[in-house]
């Protein structure tokens, strides 16, 4: 008994082989922008959800989606960080590298993304060597508390009874 593949060429065989590359990377590159735009919408559910939810139902939410923790706090440590967000287009698809990504310094991160040292074919490899070389930069004030309202990071929650603002305002 023989089998069939399942996936049949649309390419005539007689055409010329450069043709038939550019013909499967079209088609490749087609599917990895689908996989991309996905892949970012699963970010921005996750992080709507994020925002949205208080700690505790955000704790029961995450034990309802399916995806390992692992995989899943990697998720939640990518969509903390504005700059992975901004630039989520430009960078690889490997949640892993995106992982990376989220220990760089903000300004070396977007220094590499506008020279090119770090794109969408970017490796963990690549990555991590690049990593080494960032600078020593503090942030200052990033993470301060405030008495208005829970804060999660890139979320704010305010309460606005605690503002204690007259009707007017």
């Amino acid at each position: 008994m023989t089998t069939q593949s399942k996936s049949k060429s649309t390419t005539p065989v007689w055409t010329s082989p450069s043709f038939r590359v550019a013909s499967n990377v079209s088609s490749t590159n087609q599917v990895l922008g689908e996989v991309r735009g996905n892949h970012k919408k699963l970010f921005e559910v996750v992080k709507d959800a994020h925002c949205e939810l208080s700690q505790k139902e955000f704790k029961e939410y995450k034990s309802q989606v399916d995806l390992d923790v692992s995989t899943f706090n990697k998720i939640v440590k990518i969509i903390e960080n504005d700059t992975i967000s901004k630039f989520m287009d430009r960078l690889p698809i490997s949640w892993g590298s995106l992982y990376a990504l989220t220990s760089m310094d903000a300004t070396d991160l977007v220094n590499a993304i506008e020279d090119g040292s770090i794109n969408a074919r970017t490796t963990l490899k690549e990555i991590n060597g690049l990593k080494g070389k960032q600078t020593q930069s503090v942030q200052k004030g990033a993470d301060k508390d405030t008495d208005v309202g829970e804060v999660k990071k890139n979320c704010v929650q305010v309460d606005l009874n605690a503002l204690r603002l007259s009707k007017d305002q």
